[in-house]
């Protein structure tokens, strides 16, 4: 293999060794949630389709020993949808086909929702009896205090999905679960994971084609490897030292933007960095839907300043349109990088370079 096209690419990957921890939630149905308990190993879907195979891996690649997780329980008949919590993460995320246990009758079997093999472990740390209605986080979405929460990203990829909320949302759900539960906090029910001594990592199911030297063939693909990566605090010397990541933000529309970047002080967010991936090229319709997403923010989060919000496109190259338009916002004293990515097959990383706007 011809490496010389790596070689003006960032290969270091800082990282930062002090993680925040992380909120994730698992849509279950009143079927799998007794089994994920019962084994204290959560799952979703693995779609048919192969490009759907590797959205579905993205959504739960990111998940790390000690990060949290809550369980939304999908509405069934004559019930609402409900939010139980609060549990924590016991092992990366692996692929396993086989039953949770002897006994399960859900997941891990063929014929259900996909057999739900891409899964991670968790234990029980706080037992909260009464779970929080999902209508009732929804009032918290007009005063701004819920913006990363959505629900219905396992209509893409399966009903059992996985979805991240920033790290303020999910303190304040910790907060209305303590609210509804004074005085009834019970012993933990999961306190070890039933996991499998040998497991596959997630990342080893990924499909890793290229189109041509260093190009990805599917952008879920790109997605789900720089998830990784942001999850170990990787590529700090390509976006600054960010302590957060969204993946498949919602911005109205059933719109997704790919992956944002946060920045803490204390419980207020400092910058906020808009990532829209391709796995080809970079063209005007992505440019303009990540100008359409950086509005959004500046509207929709009111933001104290421009300056706040920082939007990416990550691409393996742009058109030159793309280029032009966006050194001339650059020469503006707007904020937009560029940022040119390539896949090394043989290292198995993404390598990536600043485009120069000035």
């Amino acid at each position: 293999m011809n490496t010389m096209i790596f070689d003006s690419y960032r290969r270091k990957q800082v990282t930062n060794s002090k993680r925040i921890r992380k909120y994730w939630i698992f849509i279950v149905d009143d079927r799998t949630f007794p089994e994920h308990l019962h084994a204290g190993i959560a799952s979703i879907n693995r779609p048919k389709q192969i490009h759907q195979q590797q959205s579905a891996i993205a959504e739960i690649i990111g998940v790390r020993p000690g990060d949290y997780i809550f369980f939304n329980l999908r509405a069934s008949k004559g019930r609402p949808p409900l939010l139980y919590g609060l549990y924590e993460a016991t092992s990366t995320p692996y692929y396993d086909e086989s039953p949770l246990y002897k006994e399960a009758q859900y997941v891990g079997k063929p014929g259900y929702a996909g057999g739900l093999p891409y899964r991670v472990g968790f234990k029980h740390i706080i037992n909260f009896p009464k779970p929080i209605r999902i209508d009732e986080i929804w009032y918290l979405r007009e005063s701004g205090h819920i913006w990363t929460l959505h629900f219905s990203r396992g209509d893409a990829v399966g009903v059992h999905a996985c979805v991240s909320v920033s790290k303020p949302e999910g303190e304040l759900l910790v907060k209305m679960l303590e609210a509804i539960n004074l005085g009834l906090v019970e012993r933990p029910k999961v306190t070890q994971s039933l996991l499998p001594e040998e497991r596959v990592p997630i990342i080893n199911m990924l499909d890793l084609r290229t189109d041509k030297l260093g190009q990805l063939h599917y952008e879920a693909s790109l997605k789900a490897l720089l998830i990784n990566g942001l999850a170990d605090g990787m590529y700090k010397d390509v976006f600054g030292y960010y302590d957060d990541f969204i993946p498949n933000l919602p911005t109205g529309t059933r719109k997704e933007l790919d992956i944002v970047l946060l920045k803490y002080c204390d419980d207020s967010i400092v910058w906020y960095e808009l990532l829209e991936l391709t796995a080809g090229t970079f063209d005007m319709e992505h440019l303009k839907r990540l100008y359409d997403y950086e509005e959004w923010f500046l509207r929709g989060r009111k933001v104290l300043a421009p300056l706040q919000v920082h939007p990416v496109g990550i691409a393996y190259d742009f058109n030159d349109d793309v280029i032009k338009n966006a050194k001339a916002r650059f020469k503006e004293g707007k904020n937009i990088k560029l940022i040119r990515y390539r896949f090394d097959k043989e290292d198995r990383v993404l390598c990536f370079k600043e485009l120069s706007l000035s």
